[in-house]
């Protein structure tokens, strides 16, 4: 109980911290670049405790290859507040003894956790080679494509985090109204692969046929 408590400590000042910036009086690129850089140093403490998707969309937004502009800022702010709020409803659910329950997790055969980074692997070519996408868009689903791989390799991963991956491809469709498909379809079979492996899901039929996919041969079809 007392790591927990203090994981949550930690997770609170990252948070206290990030909303200090964001609502500070006349708030502006500077503001934002030192509220995520003090962030990081409390979630750094928590290491591999927490989601490593945390501290890589805080790396990726300060990095200045990047090029994060003011804009990207206050809106990686934002995503990284609500990242770090799913982590505090985690530690509460995993204190009252519930996280069992409540969190599905999926364990994948060695085959299925093979095809899933082949997929990751693809769907980065096809990103990293997209000029449909803003930067902070590309950052966002890459950071996805990381968090999936890490809970891959977990004995029991997160389901919830490789199905939001289809959610992060929704939202870059509403915004850019681009054709996806390439990376929606192989997606929706990493997130079949994973439900095959959880307890909770895989006596339940799938809500649409997922069929294998060849590996791209160029990044001309985004």
């Amino acid at each position: 109980m007392m790591i927990i408590e203090n994981q949550k400590k930690l997770l609170q000042l990252a948070r206290e911290t990030l909303r200090t910036a964001q609502l500070a009086e006349n708030a502006g690129y500077f503001d934002y670049l030192g509220g995520l850089e003090a962030a990081r140093l409390p979630l750094e403490e928590l290491d591999t405790q927490i989601s490593p998707s945390v501290l890589e969309t805080i790396e990726a937004l300060i990095d200045p290859e990047t090029g994060s502009d003011e804009v990207d800022l206050e809106t990686g702010i934002s995503r990284v507040l609500g990242m770090i709020e799913v982590q505090i409803s985690m530690l509460d659910m995993g204190a009252s003894g519930q996280s069992k329950s409540l969190i599905p997790t999926f364990t994948a055969s060695e085959a299925g956790a093979t095809r899933i980074f082949e997929l990751c692997s693809e769907m980065r070519k096809i990103i990293f080679a997209s000029t449909d996408f803003d930067e902070p868009h590309k950052i966002r689903l890459l950071n996805r494509l990381a968090a999936i791989e890490t809970e891959t390799k977990k004995p029991e991963g997160l389901y919830d985090v490789v199905r939001g991956g289809i959610n992060d491809l929704g939202e870059t469709l509403g915004k850019f109204g681009k054709d996806v498909k390439p990376l929606t379809d192989r997606m929706k079979e990493v997130v079949s692969i994973a439900r095959k492996g959880t307890k909770e899901y895989d006596q339940l039929p799938e809500p649409e046929e997922v069929k294998q996919l060849p590996a791209p041969e160029d990044n001309k079809e985004v």
